[in-house]
């Protein structure tokens, strides 16, 4: 599995981002759904009422970093 996320601009002399490779595991219902959902929902309580995850339509995917790259990191 790799997640990667960039933060673009059109200077590509600014472009930054990060690649973490590694294992996935994925949590589509369940406690540890839940649970992660609820500590999700600790740190953007606004997330609850306007981007509310269900289970019957989403999935956690948690990932064990193996190799993590960046670019334009100072």
């Amino acid at each position: 599995m790799a997640l990667t996320i960039d933060l673009y601009s059109d200077d590509w002399t600014l472009i930054k981002g990060a690649m973490v490779q590694g294992r996935a595991r994925l949590y589509p219902r369940g406690p540890r759904f839940r649970a992660i959902r609820a500590l999700l929902y600790k740190k953007y309580p606004q997330y609850r009422r306007e981007a509310a995850i269900s289970e019957s339509d989403s999935v956690v995917v948690e990932v064990t970093p193996t190799r993590v790259f960046s670019w334009g990191m100072k």
